[in-house]
């Protein structure tokens, strides 16, 4: 049985429109796929509720079956069918949202990645192109995901002067599968080493020599790239996963940039089938206060209420 997490129970109701979870699990042909909505039992009084459940089908190999190394270790890591994986960032980058009935029928939502990114850079789109899925399926994510993206501009001397940067707030104590969604699709990025950067995830070299033409075999042909990252534990309850690009020495690349069209953050169940975190802090709500008057209409008033008793 998994066990997911009870996370929203501290939250203000007031401050939220709607919450939904994405879980991704494997159920075989002679299963049945039973949910049960179970009260915590703390605090007192608590009670589960749900406003509705969708269950779409999807390729058995999308993301199951994925290889990929293991950052800061020298491993490489399999996700096998029995492990359960709960979608904690779906981010278009650089481009805008795309709404589950534009996504490639399996109805995800792609969401902005502005609040996550620590420098603008440059956002390079070319709707135009034909976005051509010989490398990867063709459902793997929306053409528009292909057709724009975020880098760090053409003024080199700025380009190494800083990190493209996002930051992810995940759960710790678990291990994430990061999935790095690429495209070149600018007409000057044609050839191997055109483009070539680094990739860190969670302060660790992931790739020395990223170049998306070397691993897509040409322009405008999508690709993508997975990690796996186990983050640690500390003092918070919630720690930042980091992904962050950086340009090659000009010797081994003709631009100086670097690029990235799309992330997937998954977190994995643990080894006793469990993907529930740490519940957030209780946020206090203070009872409202009594408005204040302006000093100049308080005067008015008591000279009113002077004049009434009188």
């Amino acid at each position: 049985m998994l066990r997911m997490s009870s996370f929203l129970f501290h939250l203000d109701p007031i401050l939220l429109d709607k919450v939904d979870r994405e879980f991704c699990i494997n159920v075989e042909e002679d299963q049945v796929l039973n949910i049960t909505f179970t009260p915590s039992a703390t605090p007192f009084g608590s009670y589960g509720f749900i406003n509705g459940i969708e269950i779409v089908s999807m390729p058995t190999n999308l993301y199951y079956r994925s290889l990929g190394s293991i950052i800061g270790r020298q491993n490489t890591f399999s996700l096998e069918n029995n492990k359960a994986l709960e979608t904690v960032y779906r981010l278009n980058v650089g481009g805008e949202e795309i709404p589950p009935d534009k996504d490639t029928n399996m109805f995800r939502r792609w969401l902005l990645d502005y609040d996550y990114c620590s420098y603008i850079g440059a956002l390079p789109v070319n709707t135009s192109i034909n976005v051509s899925f010989g490398h990867i399926p063709n459902y793997t994510a929306p053409a528009a995901v292909y057709q724009t993206a975020r880098s760090m501009g053409n003024n080199k001397t700025i380009n190494y002067s800083y990190t493209l940067t996002w930051n992810l707030p995940v759960d710790p104590e678990f291990m994430y599968m990061v999935r790095l969604h690429f495209c070149e699709f600018q007409s000057q990025i044609t050839k191997p080493s055109d483009r070539q950067f680094q990739i860190f995830i969670a302060n660790y070299t992931a790739e020395a020599y990223a170049d998306v033409i070397a691993w897509s075999g040409g322009n405008g042909v999508p690709t993508y790239k997975d990690y796996f990252v186990f983050v640690d534990q500390d003092s918070e309850k919630k720690r930042n996963l980091s992904i962050a690009l950086y340009p090659n020495p000009e010797t081994a690349t003709l631009y100086s940039d670097a690029i990235l069209n799309g992330i997937e953050v998954f977190k994995l169940s643990d080894p006793v089938d469990n993907l529930a975190g740490l519940n957030p802090d209780p946020v206090m709500t203070l009872p409202p206060s009594i408005p204040q008057l302006p000093e100049k209409l308080k005067s008015n008033v008591r000279n009113l209420i002077l004049f009434c008793s009188f």
